[in-house]
């Protein structure tokens, strides 16, 4: 009986040894690593946003030629973590292409011509590790501006138990939710 128990208090040692060695080859790996971001297109969650229909004609607005190497800052002030930048243009280019696809979707007419707009930017992004290494955290601070003045500021979050990447590439969709959940942003939409 203790001979069991003795056996399986060592298979456990030896296991957390395991793990604490894998843990500290993971940050060993991260430090001083750069990574360069090119963020993939995930699906928007149509459940929490507010129905709304067609109205007068929208032009998406985004920056043009924006950052190539914007930095996503660590949350944490760190010399392990790795240092992780994204082309703003790639997020940009997606986040615009989610809004269009929804407003067009209701339709709503979309065109570089309209007088009216909708204006992304995004202010700041972060990254960090949760679960004790075992999943990513990545967020983003963003405007939203309409062309009657109205403007908001939000911060979104998503995350990937698998890299950074993912985690950085959901936060388009999330913030694309964000937007289709605030009314002054639809009350703007559907006006005739």
């Amino acid at each position: 009986m203790w001979g069991n128990r003795n056996r399986r208090i060592n298979r456990m040692k030896k296991v957390n040894r395991y793990v604490a060695f894998f843990l500290v080859f993971a940050c060993f790996g991260l430090a001083g690593c750069t990574r360069h971001v090119k963020p993939d297109k995930f699906e928007v969650s149509h459940e929490e946003m507010l129905k709304f229909s067609g109205g007068t004609p929208l032009k998406v607005i985004v920056p043009q030629d924006a950052e190539k190497e914007f930095p996503v800052q660590f949350t944490k002030e760190s010399s392990a973590a790795a240092k992780v930048f994204v082309d703003l243009n790639d997020m940009y280019r997606i986040t615009k292409e989610h809004i269009e696809e929804i407003l067009k979707k209701q339709q709503v007419s979309v065109g570089a011509d309209a007088s009216r707009y909708l204006k992304f930017a995004i202010d700041k992004m972060q990254w960090e590790i949760w679960a004790g290494g075992f999943s990513i955290g990545a967020y983003m601070d963003f405007t939203i501006e309409t062309s009657d003045g109205y403007s908001k500021e939000y911060k979104v979050q998503d995350g990937s138990a698998s890299d950074v990447s993912r985690a950085i590439g959901g936060l388009t969709s999330r913030a694309v939710e964000k937007i289709f959940q605030d009314q002054e942003v639809i009350n703007f939409i559907q006006k005739r």
